[in-house]
């Protein structure tokens, strides 16, 4: 079979085990934690970065004769550039290391034991 093909089981594996991973329960810390829109409070991993939220900051956008508002255009940075939007992203990144800590172990795991599984000298379709 071909890298890619592994590759790509690789990828769809370790997400569904980061999806997994994510789905188990977790025990609130000690204190209420933040209040979600019910007004009941929402359980809080202990040590977790706080979740970024972006800005809402509306844009029009007109095409074809219609209109719409997109409040989430500034995010758009085609130059990578804005330091705006790396600053969100880079805050993002961190929010989602800080949530997927508990499953390094396992990720490494699983991405041990599929390239293991891989011929070195397997390079691409004959």
């Amino acid at each position: 079979m071909n890298k890619l093909f592994f590759k790509s089981i690789l990828i769809i594996t370790l997400m569904l085990a980061s999806l997994a991973a994510c789905n188990r329960a977790e025990e609130p810390t000690a204190g209420p934690g933040p209040q979600t829109a019910a007004g009941s409070v929402a359980a809080v991993t202990p040590g977790s970065a706080s979740e970024p939220v972006a800005e809402k900051r509306p844009f029009s956008i007109t095409e074809h004769g219609d209109t719409r508002v997109d409040e989430y255009y500034w995010l758009r940075d085609d130059s990578r550039s804005n330091p705006e939007v790396l600053a969100y992203l880079e805050a993002e990144n961190d929010y989602f290391k800080s949530q997927m800590e508990h499953t390094a172990g396992l990720q490494k795991t699983l991405f041990d034991e599929m390239t293991g599984r891989i011929d070195p000298d397997d390079s691409s379709v004959p």
